[in-house]
């Protein structure tokens, strides 16, 4: 913890610098510089995809170039942390479902699933994932630093007993039981075709 307490006040200090030093426009340089600090802290607290964010400013062309150089390693090595998922929800029959609305710690990450990976920060979450006329799936996943396309696989029931996608069957009938001997009517049969 010392040791990325002093990379940090050191990275301060050649931020300081390089504003003094290259900086044409002062607004733009401070803006940078405050970026990159920002996207220390979130880094620094697992936020990875705030600080990405801050990352992609402090790397644009128009900031001092150390403070550049070094927000666009950081974005190597942040995009290379932040994790991926990537969900699957299917009904009891396994049938995929893709209207299905999914909830991060009470922030919707998709109304429509896609197959495509979702990025989100490490650690524990707790995911809600609801579709129209099914019962709602709720699970508790760590996310892990640097996991990427973790498949995550959801079943959501029908809310009724019947799934309404399929149509109602009725059982089969059996067929009526004869008693006695059949002799009679196959005869009587026979009497009326001749």
């Amino acid at each position: 913890m010392q040791r990325r307490g002093r990379a940090f006040a050191l990275f301060v200090f050649v931020c300081a610098l390089a504003v003094r030093a290259q900086a044409d426009d002062r607004a733009e340089a401070d803006r940078c510089a405050s970026s990159a600090e920002a996207s220390q802290r979130l880094r620094a607290s697992a936020k990875l995809g705030r600080a990405r964010a801050e990352i992609l400013v402090c790397a644009q062309a128009s900031c001092p170039e150390v403070v550049r150089s070094l927000c666009e390693r950081w974005l190597t090595e942040v995009e290379a942390a932040i994790p991926t998922i990537v969900i699957r929800a299917s009904d009891p029959r396994g049938r995929d479902l893709s209207t299905v609305r999914v909830t991060l710690d009470k922030t919707v990450i998709a109304t429509r699933l896609d197959g495509a990976a979702i990025t989100v920060d490490p650690g524990p979450h707790r995911f809600v994932f609801e579709s129209s006329g099914r019962r709602r799936v709720t699970r508790e996943l760590v996310i892990a630093q640097g996991e990427k396309n973790r498949l995550i696989i959801v079943t959501l029931e029908p809310t009724t007993a019947l799934d309404p996608a399929e149509p109602r069957r009725d059982p089969p009938r059996e067929p009526p039981e004869v008693s006695g001997s059949v002799g009679p009517y196959v005869l009587g049969g026979a009497g009326v075709i001749a």
